[in-house]
């Protein structure tokens, strides 16, 4: 049974005095081996947990020492665990955990793991953090077997300080009305558990970021989002965050975990996201239905572009741009006379499934809203890009289409002159014009933001967003930034980083005012810098929000808290065109005295190096590795040129003050 709110508030207090004091917890202890457990008969240490449909646990003396038997009879099986008490763990260590299990008729009925073991995690806030393994990479125990060994490596966050462990008769199940896949996985049959041990295994290093500035508070935040990155790849995949262990999805979570990864240099974790692409793609239905979000129609489009941005690999390019063009497909045969789209229809929405990235508020879970038709135009435009490169390759290797890419081309200018006209309302775009037929006049900061982003919103247009935001700086931006510009919505009042405030930053810079831009973007270094991680929820005055189920390690705000800062200060843009291959126009603080950074730009390692001494001030591109590559320069004061970077290629550029 599970432990009632006292004991939870007991357990609570316990753990934070542990962490505090760095006392061992009743039942284990800090040990050259790893924690050592209680006999499983301790029930003041081990509790049964049974979330849905019946059975029993009980424990039964043998010689080989306590062993754990739990059973489920009846047709509907059950969803239970059998939980520790909390333990401290070591950061970045790895622990193996192994035990005897025996099974009789264990047959999973909607849990993909059955005789299991997992370790789920608690951070220095003693808030809760992620799990492993994840559902993902979970298997069932075998249907009967006798006494064998199970055994199980988990890798310690670099978040996390304390654990508990669960051993599973079944879980990993599908979400139901008020349980998470963790959870609500069954099983029916009987299983039996016995001799569970710990033991510390090898210490991992997360791979440290390969930007570097000047600025302590916003390098502290750069060193806590590659940490965060590396801890929401540590199941093999990317997942959302600690509290969505169990999801990949890409709107917009992993898709901004995307845009960060690519603005760095660590290949690595661009190879795990390719093959999570890959995967996604070849999922799609015949006509291009993507199993995810109704926004992964054009997400996974722009994810094929970033990743080909990076890689230059031609031939995953030409594997995945014909399913970007089914994906597109999908979208475009739905569009009315304006180039607009409905892919919900009103009343038919669910939470956590609407029309595009904000999936909780009924005027964006259904219609034709704003946000969608934006990244719409974006995902059509970089299409129509590489449509238009690669239809007549110099090399006789074509694998795309010049009439799509003229195709795209039209469809992306009609809609951003739709959004322009019919979403426009004096001085702000209106979240939906076609909320049950009706137009839905609300004020979303991600609409406003994104639209300058994206030069969707003329310089007439943002001159007059910016004029209103610019007269509520804390109630609009105390952290970057709220989501809503107006009363009523539950969150709107509060800061999701990635869909928000990376966007607010970059509008900034691409604005003319990289003074705004840059207070943002330390200001949200403050907040990671306190935290040590990177949460789901801020509100205005900085403070965690509490209750929202995504916690720590949030995959959507480390992306795009890189996709700022590289944007931003380094002016780095990676959409290709006919003449380049990617632009730097760099926006780099007087205040700074030295930046560097390590991109890929199509396969070629290059090195951006800034620095500053008084007035004097250069910015240096080496190529590291790689052919050479066409880069597009714009200088403050020195123009435009055509550069080409390879392997031992670099050119100096004088940023120096008149």
């Amino acid at each position: 049974m599970r432990m009632n709110r006292r004991t939870n508030m007991q357990r609570l207090m316990l753990v934070v005095i542990a962490v505090a004091l760095r006392l061992p917890l009743t039942g284990a202890q800090d040990a050259p081996n790893g924690p050592v457990l209680a006999k499983l008969s301790d029930a003041s240490f081990w509790t049964f947990e049974k979330f849905r449909g019946e059975g029993t646990m009980r424990v039964i003396q043998s010689g080989r020492g306590d062993v754990i038997e739990v059973s489920a009879d009846g047709i509907e099986g059950m969803a239970a665990s059998v939980r520790s008490h909390a333990f401290p763990v070591e950061p970045n260590r790895q622990y193996v955990i192994t035990m005897d299990l025996k099974t009789d008729g264990l047959e999973a009925i909607d849990a993909n793991l059955t005789g299991g073991v997992y370790m789920q995690f608690w951070d220095a806030q003693n808030m809760q953090g992620s799990y492993q393994p994840a559902d993902a990479v979970s298997t069932p125990a075998p249907e009967n077997s006798e006494w064998h060994i199970v055994s199980q490596k988990v890798t310690v966050p670099s978040t996390a300080r304390t654990a508990e462990l669960r051993l599973v008769f079944a879980a990993f199940g599908p979400y139901t009305d008020k349980l998470r896949p963790r959870d609500s996985g069954r099983a029916k049959g009987r299983l039996w558990i016995r001799s569970v041990h710990i033991e510390a295994s090898d210490r991992v290093t997360p791979l440290p970021s390969t930007i570097r500035v000047s600025d302590p508070k916003i390098q502290a935040a750069i060193d806590i989002v590659a940490e965060c990155m590396h801890n929401g790849s540590l199941n093999g995949i990317f997942v959302d965050s600690d509290g969505y262990t169990d999801s990949s999805n890409i709107v917009p979570d992993i898709s901004f975990g995307l845009y960060g990864v690519r603005r760095q240099g660590q290949a690595k974790y661009l190879d795990i996201l390719r093959k999570q692409w890959e995967d996604l793609g070849a999922s799609a239905t015949a006509d291009g239905r993507l199993p995810q979000r109704v926004m992964s129609q054009i997400l996974f489009p722009i994810g094929v572009d970033e990743i080909f941005s990076f890689t230059g690999d031609r031939a995953f390019l030409a594997k995945t741009l014909p399913m970007a063009d089914r994906t597109l497909d999908y979208v475009n045969k739905r569009a009315d006379s304006n180039g607009l789209v409905r892919l919900v229809d009103h009343g038919k929405w669910v939470i956590g499934e609407g029309a595009d990235w904000v999936d909780w508020y009924p005027t964006r879970m259904e219609g034709k809203t704003f946000n969608f038709h934006q990244w719409y135009v974006h995902a059509l435009r970089r299409m129509a890009a590489l449509h238009e490169e690669f239809s007549n390759t110099p090399d006789g290797r074509s694998f795309a289409s010049a009439e799509r890419a003229r195709e795209y081309r039209k469809r992306a200018d009609q809609v951003e002159q739709a959004l322009r006209q019919l979403y426009w309302a004096d001085d702000h775009f209106v979240t939906n014009v076609d909320y049950d037929g009706k137009v839905a006049n609300q004020r979303w900061m991600d609409d406003q933001m994104w639209a300058i982003r994206f030069g969707i919103a003329t310089p007439e247009q943002a001159g007059k967003i910016w004029a209103w935001v610019d007269r509520r700086p804390q109630e609009l931006e105390g952290v970057p930034t709220a989501w809503a510009a107006f009363d009523g919505p539950e969150h709107g009042t509060k800061s999701w980083f990635g869909r928000t405030g990376a966007g607010d930053i970059l509008a900034r810079y691409r604005s003319g005012n990289p003074a705004r831009g840059l207070a943002l973007l330390k200001r949200i270094s403050e907040v990671f810098a306190r935290d040590r991680n990177v949460y789901e929820a801020y509100k205005m005055d900085g403070s965690v929000v509490p209750g929202t189920l995504g916690w720590g390690n949030y995959t959507e705000h480390c992306g795009g808290f890189i996709m700022a800062l590289i944007g931003g200060p380094f002016g780095l843009d990676f959409d290709s065109d006919h003449d380049a291959v990617a632009t730097f126009a760099p926006q780099f603080p007087r205040e700074w005295t030295s930046a560097q950074a390590e991109v890929y730009v199509r396969g070629t390692r290059i090195k951006v190096e800034y620095a500053r001494t008084g007035a004097k001030a250069t910015v240096t591109l080496s190529g590291e590795a790689g052919a050479e590559q066409p880069i597009r320069v714009v200088l403050p004061r020195g123009g435009t040129q055509l550069v080409r970077i390879g392997a031992s290629g670099k050119r100096t550029f004088d940023l120096s003050e008149p």
